[in-house]
């Protein structure tokens, strides 16, 4: 209460209790009411001020000078894949063109047996050479400056689906999308690669006779007004789905869930590369899944945080 407020006493002199109003906040302002700094005071607020601001610029030095660092490295790094992979995959061509002149030339003396040895021998080849292939991919996309442009993600899509029928015309499957896609800030080439992955793996681990694809954006009120409203886009199969303590690792390189000579086989490297490509963007990959019934891949793109 006010601490200026006259103690009330009873008739024996003792104080009375306060009503309970007396637990009503009391404030006053005052003005001028401080004694003016003193030069020591005012001397010691500036070696404060100077001291800061020393700080400040010495970590923004360091920092300066760590991102250098890191730049070079990222390209050094580079420049020691493309020579590593370079060096690496010559010897696996020999080995596999050694492989096919035995084949070719003591193919009759060959047993069976003998023969098939020769072509796991090549196939081993080509898988060591297509995995090499996908660290140089993942080197390039860390790498890569971006062609950030406005890009109509209809037409996109519309193209991807087009180069999936030609390169495999005898695959029969509908894409449906309930409503038109935004137009976006992005690199079309790189989400143009996002869709085709996430299609082809729609189509790839799906043993239905009818497969069907959904591809569809959620629209969402952004934080920042200014920038308008965001987007979470998602591709929806009626595939195998996936096991939900899989989830967290079919974006991981190289990581298969089921053996090589199932659905195809490859390198699991696809959704590596639509992650890598997600998080250039300043976005996030994600999925949900039900064993079974099919699943849901879910990304966001935000061009607001793509730095070079």
């Amino acid at each position: 209460g006010n601490p200026d407020e006259v103690i009330q006493v009873d008739e024996q002199g003792n104080p009375k209790r306060c009503p309970r109003s007396s637990f009503e906040q009391w404030q006053k302002t005052v003005y001028a009411t401080a004694h003016p700094w003193q030069p020591h005071e005012i001397a010691e607020v500036q070696g404060l001020k100077h001291a800061i601001i020393s700080i400040v610029l010495k970590k923004a030095d360091e920092l300066a000078t760590l991102n250098r660092e890191l730049q070079r490295s990222n390209r050094e790094l580079t420049a020691f894949a493309y020579a590593a992979a370079h060096d690496l995959k010559e010897p696996l061509r020999g080995i596999y063109n050694y492989a096919n002149v035995l084949k070719e030339d003591y193919g009759l003396t060959l047993e069976a047996e003998g023969l098939e040895y020769l072509e796991e021998i090549q196939g081993f080849a080509q898988r060591m050479e297509t995995l090499i292939n996908a660290l140089l991919r993942i080197s390039q996309l860390r790498q890569t400056t971006l062609n950030v442009i406005s890009t109509d993600l209809n037409t996109l899509l519309e193209q991807t689906i087009a180069l999936i029928h030609a390169s495999q015309p005898h695959l029969e499957f509908d894409v449906k999308v309930p409503h038109r896609l935004p137009t976006v800030d992005c690199d079309p080439v790189l989400v143009s690669e996002v869709f085709r992955n996430l299609l082809s793996n729609a189509l790839k681990y799906n043993e239905r006779t009818e497969k069907r694809i959904e591809v569809g954006a959620i629209k969402h009120q952004s934080d920042n007004s200014e920038s308008g409203h965001g987007f979470t886009f998602y591709v929806k199969d009626n595939g195998i789905g996936i096991r939900e303590k899989h989830l967290s690792l079919v974006f991981k390189l190289f990581k298969r869930l089921h053996p090589q000579e199932c659905y195809g086989g490859g390198a699991g490297v696809g959704l590596a590369v639509v992650n890598q490509i997600i998080e250039r963007h300043g976005g996030t990959i994600w999925a949900e899944s039900m064993l079974g019934e099919g699943s849901t891949f879910y990304f966001t793109l935000d061009a607001s945080t793509i730095s070079d």
